[in-house]
């Protein structure tokens, strides 16, 4: 057994006395010191396992010393004695990882005992796997180092280079949390002492990029008295799931020209997994029937015939580009399956362009060959028709177009088509943005009501290209029940996109205000709200007293237990609650008496009529007593004339946002 030194560090003789006694009736070997540089030189001629040190001392404060042990000495364990030290102090110190633990004077014995018996079992710990993570770092394999309880104690240089999370980030949390596939640890670990080994599959979170497809190995690596250990090795598969696939390539693709197949088109019109945001429910086609290429192979063969038919693919992408998805699903059928922002006067123009293209000869070796075309258009919804049906349908359409002649174009049953639902265009079209991440952040200042200090940022998810069809804004708190994954999504994205903002702004020290960040209904009831907000903290080390939540009181109807259960867990985690007002009754009143709420917002609705409707100021006067009660701002958001301000600075309004007050700024511009 190791025998456990301790240097205990205070100018009070009688104080070093004290806990001497209480530590070497446990066994432990007891060094002192009466300042700072003292104990420095102990430490250059000791191997000293921990170190506890009173904080006020002439020459050399408590915290200044451990702060220079740690780099010094960074595997002992540091413990602070104090009786008076300010929190702010003190947080910042246990943040940076300088004060491991705290101990108040007076101290209780026992307690510090445990405090003492705990930090030295940590400082073994680490002591065997900074040994080992030291030998293993050679190898080519990302390592974790895990405790018996799953929790995540070292790792190696490979692990940080491949996933780019620094290891101080990931140091006590959960093995699950950041690889999936070892969520069952119980089972995983149980497996693995009986085996002496357990492999298995899964995917490993990085840092601003998509998840890495890992291998893994699990081994138990000591079994001492006062340790377990786990190694779990995670081998990276990507050159394995690209040869997978090429494979899958080979089998969904038309293997003369590269486009598409059948097969996959089909599986187009479905989610790709249980996490896809929406299904794609209406859809343009536009089906291609190539004549003469029979011919061609009859009477040249099957090489010209394969060089047209590559040629004649080519033309049809480069006037299709990216406004639709060119599919090859026979020898001489294609199909376009339009954007889903597409209007029919799209479908009807692009089906005449496509047309024209193959008006002119088409080269094949040495070979100027004509073909002609006929083209059959249809708009379709997949709760109405299947997608077998659809092409059907546009090849009968293609059909009727050669009864005409040939290069025609034919409506599927045109005079019953109508326009595509708006809703489904704009699904579609944020489905879209979320897979490209076709959005930005946009911040505008929320101001005092005199208008002299800037007191947060609100922001808001908007398209980055100003053309877009859906507006600029995206409403994420007023989201339609029907689409939960989509919004839930949508949210996640956003608001990952403002905690990175907020990390580069505060390493650049632009702004230490608070960011409030709406959140949509839907994702307040996810279960996975938390745990994602947990992980952001620790990748992006943003401080939560400079995030803000946004709440609709609306759930207080629909779901009050998983609101005031959001509530309750958002505020333990330290983050700002700012709470919109837009069902005020008696059950409204008691959540905000309740719930530990830090702002209360003022609708739009509610501002826009102040001037002239007694209902809406009667509104305004409730919501600015419950404010002043609680003692937390009132918010009018969305102010846009000189009238609403007059009346909101006249009746006392604490916060204002609006175009009167500041336009809206990507974060580059905060």
């Amino acid at each position: 057994m190791i025998e456990n030194t301790v240097l205990i560090v205070d100018d009070e003789p009688h104080v070093s006395q004290a806990v001497s006694r209480v530590l070497k009736s446990d066994g432990y070997q007891i060094l002192t010191a009466s300042s700072g540089d003292e104990a420095l030189s102990i430490m250059k001629n000791n191997d000293v396992q921990l170190i506890i040190s009173d904080q006020k001392m002439p020459n050399m404060c408590g915290t200044d010393l451990l702060e220079k042990i740690k780099k010094s000495s960074p595997k002992t364990a540091r413990l602070l004695l104090s009786g008076d030290i300010d929190n702010k102090t003190l947080q910042q110190c246990v943040e940076s990882g300088i004060v491991q633990r705290y101990i108040p004077k007076p101290w209780n014995n026992q307690v510090l005992k445990l405090d003492v018996g705990s930090a030295l079992s940590i400082c073994q710990l680490r002591r065997k796997t900074a040994d080992l993570t030291q030998i293993l770092n050679s190898s080519n394999n990302a390592m974790l180092m895990l405790s018996a309880d799953a929790e995540i104690i070292s790792c190696n240089n490979t692990f940080t280079e491949m996933t780019n999370i620094k290891k101080s980030s990931i140091l006590g949390h959960k093995v699950g949390e950041l690889v999936e596939g070892m969520e069952g640890w119980e089972e995983i670990r149980r497996s693995c002492c009986i085996n002496k080994r357990w492999q298995g599959s899964g995917k490993c979170f990085r840092l601003k990029q998509s998840p890495l497809s890992v291998s893994m190995m699990l081994r138990h690596i000591i079994d001492a008295d006062e340790a377990n250990i786990f190694c779990l090795w995670l081998s990276d598969q990507t050159e394995s799931e690209m040869i997978k696939a090429n494979s899958v390539f080979q089998h969904f693709f038309h293997p003369i020209t590269q486009l598409p197949g059948l097969l996959l088109f089909k599986k187009s019109f479905t989610p790709k997994d249980a996490n896809s945001a929406v299904q794609t429910s209406s859809f343009l086609l536009i089906y291609l029937c190539v004549n003469g290429l029979d011919h061609v192979k009859s009477s040249f063969g099957y090489v010209v015939a394969d060089t047209l038919l590559k040629n004649i693919s080519q033309r049809l992408l480069n006037v299709v580009q990216d406004q639709g998805v060119l599919t090859h699903l026979r020898n001489d059928e294609f199909v376009i399956k339009m954007q889903p922002q597409a209007k029919y006067s799209d479908c009807s123009y692009m089906a005449k362009v496509l047309i024209n293209s193959l008006r002119t000869p088409v080269k094949a070796d040495n070979n100027a060959i004509f073909v002609t075309v006929n083209a059959g258009l249809g708009g379709f919804n997949t709760n109405e028709t299947t997608v077998e049906n659809a092409l059907q349908a546009v090849c009968s359409a293609a059909g009727k177009s050669r009864e005409i002649g040939m290069n025609r174009m034919q409506w599927h049953k045109k005079d019953q088509v109508k326009l595509l639902c708006g809703r489904y265009e704009q699904q579609k079209a944020l489905y879209k943005g979320l897979l490209e991440r076709g959005f930005t952040s946009i911040y505008a200042p929320r101001v005092s009501i005199d208008g002299k200090q800037l007191k947060a940022y609100e922001t808001s998810l908007a398209w980055k290209k100003s053309d877009s069809d859906i507006r600029a804004h995206i409403e994420l708190l007023d989201s339609p029940a029907d689409l939960p994954q989509l919004y839930c999504a949508l949210n996640r994205l956003f608001i990952e996109m403002v905690f990175s903002d907020v990390k580069d702004m505060m390493a650049s020290n632009r702004v230490n205000i608070p960011v409030s960040i709406p959140l949509c209904e839907l994702y307040c009831q996810d279960e996975g709200l938390i745990s994602d907000l947990s992980m952001l903290l620790e990748v992006t080390e943003v401080d939560p007293k400079l995030i803000e939540f946004q709440i609709s009181d609306r759930l207080l109807k629909l779901q009050p237990k998983t609101l005031y259960y959001c509530v309750s867990k958002l505020h333990s985690m330290k983050f700002g609650l700012a709470l919109i007002c837009k069902n005020i009754d008696k059950d409204f009143v008691g959540f905000v008496v309740k719930s530990p709420i830090s702002g209360l917002i003022l609708p739009s609705w509610i501002i826009r009529s102040l001037s002239s409707n007694s209902i809406s100021r009667a509104l305004f006067k409730m919501l600015q007593g419950c404010a002043a009660e609680k003692g937390i701002p009132l918010i009018a958001q969305g102010v846009e004339t000189k009238e609403e301000l007059k009346y909101l600075r006249s009746n006392h309004c604490d916060q204002v946002q609006g175009i009167r007050l500041g336009i809206d700024k990507p974060s580059m511009k905060v």
